[in-house]
């Protein structure tokens, strides 16, 4: 009696295929873990593919949570390394040109980099103190126009304030910045934007006083700074109150 081979899985990297036809959106993307989320000891292989691994991009899990399961799921290629994996999904999507491409949700088309803190640290350092020329500040805008951006989690969101929280710019930023805004003019279509999105929105950095209470009806009377300071207190709401407390 013959027995069954146990089959062995070696470690495959691959790059796949995620699709919504009826949305029209699609995401390319490549699968490299050794460890992470994987079926087989020996690391990824195209068997985890929607079965434990459904790709590492919130913008692929927002899109699922919307509108359900994808319809094409596909293992594109299989790879002996991840050097070769990575590569050719970079080939792909820049050849696609997915990232200005609405139809797909890729963010980026190049392979993400990791830096020590001491290369960080020399990066940092042999940047400052340059500035791009016009001509460089027109290819990055360039460069930009219809990328899309991630959305920022409200999680995202406080750690930003949490981090800028009790921040303050020293009078040396300040008198660049100041430098760099004077002259400047917004356009007619600017000020348009800003009126509109300001319409019906209170300045709550103005509002730092507190309502006191009309002395007659006790309605509340808006009191700002100015008038607590120098006792300028407002003591009736409305002319019918005056009447009341100053000729009864």
């Amino acid at each position: 009696m013959k027995l069954k081979q146990q089959q062995t899985y070696t470690y495959s990297p691959y790059c796949y295929l995620i699709g919504w036809k009826q949305q029209n959106k699609f995401y390319y993307g490549v699968r490299t873990a050794k460890k992470n989320k994987t079926l087989y000891e020996s690391g990824c292989h195209p068997d985890d593919l929607w079965s434990l691994y459904f790709t590492s991009s919130k913008i692929v899990a927002n899109f699922k949570k919307k509108y359900g399961e994808p319809d094409i799921i596909e293992v594109r290629r299989v790879f002996k390394t991840a050097a070769e994996a990575i590569k050719w999904e970079t080939k792909v999507l820049q050849r696609m040109h997915a990232v200005k491409n609405k139809k797909w949700l890729n963010l980026k088309d190049l392979p993400a980099k990791t830096f020590t803190p001491e290369t960080l640290l020399k990066m940092s350092h042999s940047q400052k103190g340059k500035k791009h020329s016009k001509e460089t500040k027109e290819k990055i805008r360039k460069w930009n126009v219809g990328r899309k951006m991630a959305p920022i989690s409200a999680a995202h969101k406080k750690a930003i304030r949490d981090a800028n929280l009790g921040s303050k710019r020293s009078d040396e930023t300040k008198a660049k910045i100041s430098e760099a805004l004077t002259g400047l003019t917004k356009s007619e279509s600017h000020r348009a934007a800003l009126s509109k999105s300001k319409t019906g929105k209170k300045n709550l950095k103005l509002m730092t006083g507190k309502n006191l209470p009309c002395m007659v009806c006790s309605a509340d009377i808006y009191h700002t700074q100015y008038q607590l300071k120098n006792n300028k207190r407002v003591k009736t709401c409305c002319m019918d109150c005056k009447k009341v407390y100053f000729y009864s």
